[in-house]
């Protein structure tokens, strides 16, 4: 839509006097609508002239330049190239009864360049005058930002024009653009729009800036050190900074004040609330006031901590860098001021003063109670305070200190493997990913040696020639050689020892099973594993596991052609096996006889 712009009003004496513009439809394409000025001030008689100057060449919008080259300017107007002056009709020429000049027509024809639509309306302003109430006048919109003077929000992203402009210096243009507030970051490329950016990081979008009236670009707008965020999440005056709305208000009247309730986490609105920040004891309703709350366990008070200027949640203030907070050592009468004192070890048990810290045991009694440990008291149970073990996994508390982990974390890394069991077992407490590595080759990993309580380092924990990982895979014990979970057992019962079905790659519990060692299928093919002939030389698996061949072997099968070869001892419940020529060897006859099953099997060659 055109506007009309800069209209300036010389030589009438009331301040009250108004321009009037009278809009006519309908337009056509060579005419610009006529705008009626009045000059009526009320003044009987006025002798005044009214003057309007319109400026030649103003730029109004990319279609329409209002003045000498682009637009014929019409009615009692006159203009000597610069300025176009337009007159009111003149006392005496008054067409309605008053004595007033009558009001005066302005109208002008469009130039070949600009062109107007028929319908489009002409309205007039004041080019310091503000239409949208976005807090940009209207000619900063229309010639410096480009923006409608008459929408707020140009570019619809929630944030008026001004305040793209003023404050949070985004585009106006753009509904998601680049903060010139942030030179070392490109908002543009984020895909979050200029509302809901949050540029000074205070927990307040920039649109919920703008209705809060605080600053997109300060965190803490009224300077009371509470964040804007803060203060408008737990109702606090984000514009105020003194009274109850400031850090030493206390509006909940616990005795923190909102300094210290930010400084805890707080509610600033509630006297017995839970800190955000704390994720074991729940505090809310527990019958203690906020300021009564030991929130790090260190045995001070919020309030104390706050008023003696350390840090309530144990990250307190440490004036010589010796890992201690300042509040620490002057309970225990160490230096805050000497970094030396934290190696020393005033009460002999072995800790020293900063370990004891960590531990929250008393650095003045070896055997203390450990702030710490709610569970449990350790006080004069004659174990001083290195020896304990708060997390129970494994190592002192000193061990802990000299391996780097937590004494209050068994798993410091973890891994889902105690440290003190990776400590003793040589593995690195601080490294997860040794729980996946099999330095052993038994075919369990780490975790699954902790798990199983075997060694990582041994293959074969129990001694009984079964690796562990076969021993965990088919239900055995691998801490236990003897019975039916050693070698010697066949919890199967069918006539192949643990250490045969290993070797053949049965399974110890099952006595149709299939052997890792074969191509063919042998699971469940109505012969046991004992039975079964590997290797296909005529002599089952059992045969020659007596006479000492390899079943997995054609060429090594038991000599039953040799009379002599008859003193194989089988084992306790095994097989015996007969050899016996008979005339002149054309005949042989082996007998096969099964003590456990009480069979005999006769093959004659």
């Amino acid at each position: 839509m055109p506007y009309v712009s800069n209209l300036t009003k010389f030589g009438v004496s009331d301040s009250g006097t108004t321009f009037l513009a009278d809009i006519v439809d309908p337009l056509t394409t060579a005419q610009i609508p006529s705008l009626t000025i009045s000059c009526n001030d009320g003044i009987a008689l006025n002798t005044t002239t009214c003057t309007f100057t319109l400026p030649v060449d103003t730029r109004v919008d990319d279609n329409f330049k209002l003045g000498i080259g682009n637009a014929v300017v019409g009615g009692n107007c006159t203009d000597d190239g610069t300025t176009a002056t337009c007159n009111a009709v003149p006392i005496g020429s008054d067409q309605n009864g008053s004595l007033d000049p009558e009001p005066q027509n302005i109208f002008g024809a469009v130039g070949a360049d600009a062109p107007v639509d028929s319908g489009e309306d002409a309205m007039v302003y004041s080019p310091t005058s503000d239409a949208d109430n976005d807090g940009l006048n209207n000619n900063t919109e229309l010639v410096t930002h480009g923006t409608d003077p008459f929408d707020a929000d140009t570019d619809g992203d929630g944030l008026e024009d001004g305040f793209e402009v003023n404050e949070t210096e985004t585009d106006p243009l753009d509904d998601n653009s680049d903060s010139t507030a942030t030179s070392l970051v490109d908002e543009s490329t984020n895909s979050i729009s200029d509302c809901d950016e949050d540029l000074d990081n205070d927990g307040l979008t920039n649109c919920e800036e703008q209705l809060a009236g605080t600053d997109p670009n300060n965190s803490d707008t009224d300077l009371d050190g509470l964040p804007d965020g803060w203060e408008v999440d737990n109702g606090l005056d984000p514009l105020d900074g003194t009274g109850v709305n400031g850090e030493d208000g206390d509006l909940d009247g616990d005795g923190l004040v909102n300094g210290a309730e930010l400084l805890i986490g707080h509610n600033p609105n509630d006297s017995d609330s839970d800190s955000s920040f704390t994720t074991g004891e729940d505090e809310n309703d527990n019958g203690t006031n906020d300021c009564d709350e030991d929130v790090d366990g260190d045995g001070a008070t919020n309030c104390e901590e706050y008023n003696n200027g350390t840090d309530p949640l144990f990250a307190d203030f440490d004036t010589d860098g010796d890992g201690m907070p300042d509040f620490w050592e002057n309970l225990h009468g160490l230096d805050k001021d000497n970094p030396n004192d934290a190696d020393l070890d005033p009460d002999g048990d072995g800790a020293s003063n900063v370990e004891e810290y960590t531990l929250g045991t008393d650095p003045n009694d070896a055997d203390s109670d450990s702030v710490r440990t709610s569970t449990v008291d350790e006080n004069d149970n004659s174990i001083n305070d290195c020896d304990e073990d708060f997390d129970g996994d494994g190592l002192s508390n000193c061990e802990e200190f000299t391996n780097g982990t937590d004494p209050f974390d068994p798993d410091t890394d973890n891994d889902g493997m105690s440290d003190g069991w990776e400590v003793d077992n040589g593995l690195d407490p601080l490294d997860p990913n040794d729980a996946g590595l099999d330095p052993d080759n038994d075919g369990l990993t780490n975790l699954e040696e902790f798990q199983n309580g075997t060694d990582p380092n041994n293959p074969d924990t129990d001694g009984d020639g079964l690796p562990d990982g076969y021993e965990v895979d088919n239900g055995l014990d691998p801490n236990n050689s003897e019975g039916a979970e050693g070698a010697n057992g066949d919890p199967d019962g069918d006539g192949l020892i643990n250490e045969w079905e290993f070797k053949l790659g049965y399974k110890a519990m099952d006595s149709d099973s299939n052997s890792d060692q074969t191509s063919q299928d042998e699971n469940d093919n109505n012969l046991n594993d004992c039975q079964e002939d590997n290797d296909g030389d005529g002599a089952d698996n059992c045969t020659e596991l007596s006479a000492g061949t390899d079943p997995l072997d054609p060429n090594s099968k038991p000599d039953v052609t040799n009379p002599t070869n008859t003193g194989v001892t089988p084992r306790t419940g095994g097989l015996t096996i007969v050899a016996t020529a008979i005339g002149l060897g054309l005949l042989t006859t082996a007998i096969v006889v099964d003590q456990r099953r009480k069979k005999v099997k006769v093959k004659v060659g």
